[in-house]
């Protein structure tokens, strides 16, 4: 049994610590393969305005909403083409 396992205090610590540790891990793989693939990489994130939110404090029309909602963005040719 390893001790992360055999210890409860080290189970819970690394149980707490496990998704900041692979979220950073997934930012740097992302930002990584967004430079090689397009030369630089852009702000990239998983979280919501919700993130510190309880569930039940969450409205299900407010996320059916923010859904719904579209991200429209007018370039002008050479913005399009840089």
């Amino acid at each position: 049994m390893s001790k992360v396992a055999a210890n409860p205090r080290r189970r819970a610590k690394y149980q707490h610590n496990f998704p900041q540790k692979a979220d950073k891990e997934i930012y740097q793989i992302i930002e990584e393969v967004e430079g090689r693939v397009f030369g630089q990489s852009s702000p990239f994130t998983i979280n919501t305005p919700y993130l510190d939110h309880a569930a039940e404090e969450i409205k299900p029309e407010e996320i059916i909403s923010q859904c719904q909602e579209t991200l429209e963005k007018t370039l002008s040719i050479e913005e399009a083409f840089d």
